[in-house]
């Protein structure tokens, strides 16, 4: 992205050792960092994995959602993720069917002036069923022989978020 000429925030959350409430909250804070850094009233963002999640919960609970300027998600788990299922605590709200995710759901309304799109994999050994990747809502797409982590490193991948930036 930044060889493409764009201004690039990246960050990483430490988000085991939080909930999944105040990781979004600490997200949300970081999106009005980097769009007063920018000087624009929102950013675009691409976030992989758990962040494409705790992205949607930053704009519905943490009035974010007016930072927002094109969303690409890759490899999120918007609907949950079977992994869930093994009762690891720091995922046990990414049961397909929680009360968490149906909250989600229940109470977002995809801003207007955001384009938003998903990225998933059939290939994804960490968000499976793959289709639990697709965003309520969102353009979704299915990249074929792709895995969860190889997401950031595809070239057709980056096409895609490069496309939906520009949108």
């Amino acid at each position: 992205l930044r060889r493409d000429g764009r201004i690039v925030h990246a960050e990483a959350f430490t988000w085991r050792r939080k909930n999944l409430a105040d990781a979004a909250a600490s997200v949300a804070e970081r999106l009005r960092a980097a769009a007063a850094a920018s000087g624009s009233s929102a950013v675009d963002v691409v976030a992989y994995g758990l962040g494409g999640v705790l992205v949607r919960l930053a704009a519905q609970a943490h009035g974010a959602s007016p930072l927002l300027g094109n969303v690409v998600t890759l490899a999120s788990p918007h609907r949950g993720t079977a992994l869930a299922l093994l009762g690891l605590p720091a995922i046990r709200d990414l049961r397909p069917g929680s009360s968490f995710l149906d909250d989600l759901v229940r109470g977002e309304k995809l801003p207007t002036q955001t384009h938003v799109a998903a990225i998933a994999s059939p290939f994804d050994a960490v968000v499976f069923p793959f289709d639990l990747a697709y965003w309520p809502g969102a353009f979704n797409v299915t990249v074929e022989r792709v895995g969860h982590c190889s997401m950031l490193y595809s070239e057709r991948v980056y096409t895609l978020i490069a496309e939906n930036l520009d949108v």
